[in-house]
C-alpha cells in the first residue's frame, strides 16, 4: 500500500470533493466526440461521469473513515477529491500529473497556497518517528533501524531546496521508519 504524502492529506481534509465537483466540475463536458451535461451531485448521490462518455448516471459519491471519495462504476475510476482534480486536470490539458503536484494546484485554486507551503517545509519524518515509538510499551533497538542515522538524513533533507527530491527522500525515509514501526508492532 502506497502512504499519502503529507501535502496530499492536507488537500483532502482542506477541500470538499462535493464542493470542488459542484463548483469546478458541473456543466458541459465534450469528451472526444460526445458532449454531455454533467449535474451537480449531493452525498450519497449520483450523476453522469465527467471523466468518460457514457449516457446513465454512474458517478457516486460517498463517505468513508471520514473522507468523502467517488468511485464511478463506468469507467471503474475512483478516490479523494485530489484524484478526481488530478483526473479532470488532466483531461482538459492532456497532461499527466503527480498526486502531490494535483495536491498542490488544489490547494492553491482554494487560496491556500501558504498552508501547502508550511506543509512541504514542516515535513518532518524524525517528528513523526519519536511519536510513534513512544506510543509502544515495548521499544527495543533494531539492528537495521539506527535513530542517529535517521535523524542526520532528515536534516540533510530538509536543507535541500528542490521540493520534489525533498518530499521523494522524505517518502522513502518514512518507509524505512514504518517497516521499523511494524517490527516495533509485531514483538
Amino acid at each position: 500500500m502506497i502512504k499519502k504524502s503529507e501535502i496530499v492529506r492536507l488537500a483532502e481534509s482542506k477541500v470538499d470533493l462535493i464542493e470542488y465537483f459542484n463548483t469546478y466540475v458541473v456543466g458541459e463536458v465534450k469528451i472526444g466526440n460526445h458532449r454531455q451535461v454533467v449535474k451537480p451531485i449531493q452525498k450519497g448521490g449520483s450523476t453522469i461521469c465527467p471523466l468518460h462518455a457514457e449516457t446513465d448516471a454512474s458517478f457516486k459519491v460517498f463517505q468513508k473513515n471520514g473522507l468523502t471519495l467517488f468511485h464511478c462504476f463506468g469507467c471503474n475510476t475512483g478516490g479523494s477529491v485530489v484524484d478526481l482534480y488530478r483526473r479532470i486536470e488532466g483531461q482538459k490539458k492532456g497532461v499527466s500529473m503527480s498526486k502531490d503536484d494535483a495536491a498542490k494546484s488544489l490547494l492553491s485554486l482554494y487560496g491556500f497556497e501558504e498552508i501547502a507551503q508550511e506543509a512541504l517545509q514542516d515535513v518532518n519524518p524524525l517528528k513523526l518517528a519519536l511519536e510513534k515509538i513512544r506510543g509502544f510499551k515495548k521499544v527495543e533497538i533494531n539492528q537495521t533501524f539506527n535513530i542517529i542515522t535517521f535523524n542526520q538524513q532528515n536534516n540533510k533533507i530538509r536543507l535541500q531546496t528542490d521540493t520534489e527530491r525533498k518530499i521523494k527522500q522524505f517518502g522513502q525515509l518514512d518507509r524505512m521508519l514504518s517497516a521499523y514501526v511494524e517490527t516495533m508492532n509485531e514483538t
